[in-house]
């Protein structure tokens, strides 16, 4: 059985604090990091930040699809970065305006997480991206999935957050297109 991609990372992440205990102790005395419970080399982390788990949860699958279309242009990997950067970028601004804490989305549940959709060729929203950026219609590249691509109707919801809290964030609304 392969290990799932959003565990790996987040074992990783839970390794490199193991073996290094002074940082880990600084992320526990600020609040941004509480173990809970440790099976084998994975340690669980919990956060009371309820909102910036949420937002960063469902605007990285709208940065997803994105990725996948410069995947699917064949853009390469700079372009690629650019985009999760930036991403991280208006998702943590979109989501302090909510009342997000901005330490969140430097964490697993942002950074961590953004990056793992945005780069697993598993992953149903990229996936989705990728073959809008090969050509196909959204309709048709959905109608041939058997799962869901919640970053589809999560822009539209984006984009109305956005205007509500961060009208900055999306003026054209390019994401709707």
């Amino acid at each position: 059985m392969a290990i799932q991609p959003d565990l790996y990372f987040i074992s990783m992440a839970a390794r490199w604090l193991d073996m290094h205990p002074q940082t880990l102790r600084k992320y526990e005395r600020l609040g941004l990091v509480r173990p809970t419970r440790t099976v084998g080399a994975m340690r669980v982390y919990t956060s009371d930040d309820v909102s910036g788990v949420a937002v960063g949860g469902a605007l990285k699958n709208v940065i997803a699809i994105a990725a996948g279309i410069i995947d699917g242009l064949g853009a390469g990997n700079n372009a690629k970065a650019a985009l999760v950067t930036r991403g991280l970028v208006e998702i943590q601004r979109l989501g302090v305006a909510m009342g997000a804490h901005e330490e969140t989305f430097q964490g697993l549940a942002g950074v961590g997480d953004l990056i793992t959709t945005c780069v697993s060729p598993e992953g149903r929203n990229r996936t989705v991206g990728e073959q809008i950026g090969k050509g196909k219609r959204l309709q048709d590249v959905l109608d041939a999935m058997s799962s869901v691509a919640e970053g589809v109707p999560t822009t539209k919801a984006v984009r109305e957050l956005a205007l509500k809290f961060h009208p900055e964030l999306d003026p054209n609304g390019a994401a709707n297109k």
